[in-house]
């Protein structure tokens, strides 16, 4: 009576039910799953199998996917038929008051009550349990946890606790029991430990009461060497590990002001390599802006007197340029392409671009030079 009866359509959950059924078989073993297909024996009544199937189980999960409520290939919906056998499980399982589940799966949703006819509208009242594809694992383990509180554990289960008990007692009296028997052999047979003298004691003759007896001597107690022994090692070991231990701690106080700095010596060179990169892009900036000034100023007057006739103006306009000729400044690249330089591989400078500029005025103006 505390079997699982997976209630799905094939067309719908198939897939879900099968995956379904491995995972709840792996986590109860000792009772049975049910599903129609791997169950019901061939050649047996369909109905009379599944109503015996209802009667021997304790729990019905129906499956419920986006096509639970499809019609068929005329247009009906299955549900609607008193003769379909999800119809006739899942209202079987209600009548004996089992415990069903709708299990969503595939994003479906509970249907509504005007959806549902009056001998499965009692199914709507079930708290629902989704079953998602991504988190499928865990889903599956929350139901398996509120399973395990309906379905009992096997009979072996349930009596591990009580085995589990008895072999500690077991154990503990065995314990005890070889405990005295060896407090008993070293006691001897007179009950109480024997005492140095009489475990040094030499075996001889039997004395004769009539000769005279040698004075007697007192025991001598002696001493536990072996612990005194052990106990001065410990000592000696203990004391060599604190040693070991401050000589460790006054290496590492000797350093630390070495190590801190090294650390100082460390940023300031950090910070110092940080001044130097700021500093040349400071300056590759101002060249860039003094290259873009100039070259600026050479194009302007070179046109200026582009479409002019005068050779005076001509004449002023190449010492003007000149003047920029002495830069070794790179040419911005918006100018590189108008520059010719016979070295096509180089940057031509500001230089380059001057006497190139002066030589154009010059081709242009013959007469006035």
């Amino acid at each position: 009576m505390n079997n699982i009866f997976l209630c799905y359509r094939r067309a719908d959950t198939a897939g879900w039910a099968g995956r379904l059924h491995v995972d709840l078989a792996s986590k109860f073993p000792h009772i049975t799953v049910f599903k129609d297909i791997e169950n019901i024996p061939v050649g047996a009544d369909w109905d009379a199998y599944i109503a015996n199937a209802l009667a021997s189980c304790k729990v019905l999960i129906a499956l419920m996917g986006p096509d639970w409520l499809a019609p068929d290939g005329q247009g009906h919906r299955r549900v609607d038929d008193p003769e379909d056998v999800l119809r006739i499980e899942i209202a079987t399982a209600l009548k004996r008051n089992l415990l069903v589940i709708p299990a969503l799966v595939g994003g479906a949703t509970l249907p509504g009550q005007h959806e549902l006819p009056a001998d499965l509208k009692p199914l709507l009242r079930r708290h629902a349990h989704e079953l998602t594809d991504l988190r499928w694992k865990d889903d599956c383990t929350r139901l398996v946890e509120a399973l395990a509180k309906v379905i009992p554990p096997p009979p072996w289960y349930r009596r591990r606790a009580t085995v589990i008990t008895v072999a500690v007692l077991c154990s503990a009296v065995l314990s005890v029991a070889l405990w005295r028997e060896m407090d008993s052999r070293r006691a001897g047979p007179g009950g109480a430990p024997p005492t140095v003298s009489q475990a040094r004691q030499p075996e001889g003759p039997a004395s004769d009461p009539g000769q005279p007896q040698p004075a007697s001597v007192p025991p001598v107690v002696g001493t536990d060497q072996g612990g005194a022994e052990d106990e001065n090692r410990r000592k000696e070991r203990l004391e060599a590990q604190r040693r070991t231990e401050e000589q460790q701690r006054r290496k590492d106080q000797a350093a630390q002001p070495a190590r801190l700095a090294e650390e100082q010596r460390r940023k300031e060179r950090e910070e110092a390599q940080r001044r130097a990169e700021e500093e040349k892009l400071r300056r590759e900036q101002a060249d860039l802006a003094r290259a873009e000034t100039e070259s600026q100023a050479i194009q302007r007057t070179y046109e200026s007197v582009k479409g002019t006739v005068n050779c005076a103006q001509a004449r002023q306009a190449v010492t003007q340029i000149r003047d920029h000729g002495n830069s070794s400044l790179r040419v911005p690249g918006s100018l590189r392409n108008t520059v010719r330089y016979p070295n096509t591989v180089a940057s031509p400078s500001i230089s380059d671009l001057a006497i190139d500029r002066v030589a154009r005025i010059k081709e242009q103006k013959q007469q006035c030079f």
